[in-house]
């Protein structure tokens, strides 16, 4: 299983929008995104699949937002956790392929 997350801070709604399209063709079972934003705006990204989970969080930094979303993870049981910034994106196969080469 592998799972992945993103660390949100009033970012843009077309950045977040690309990169979770992009998390969602690919292998990723759940995606956690960790929101240190002052507001729940991001919350609307939980609707859009059942492998989003939406975690609003109190501020702490972006390392502890994906520390919160590792943790989960690892109750979830999964293989492989992938740290994602949101301003990046990746072809569909290539989680496969760096699952391959790790294992």
């Amino acid at each position: 299983m592998i799972t992945a997350s993103i660390v949100l801070y009033h970012h843009s709604l077309t950045e977040v929008n690309d990169i979770i399209n992009c998390v969602l063709k690919s292998s990723v079972s759940t995606l956690f995104i960790v929101d240190n934003s002052t507001n729940d705006v991001s919350r609307k990204w939980e609707n859009v699949s059942d492998r989003i989970w939406y975690i609003h969080s109190v501020n702490l930094g972006y390392g502890a937002g994906h520390n919160i979303a590792i943790r989960e993870a690892q109750e979830k049981g999964a293989v492989y956790h992938i740290v994602i910034n949101p301003d990046v994106s990746f072809q569909n196969d290539t989680l496969n392929q760096l699952t391959e080469y790790m294992d």
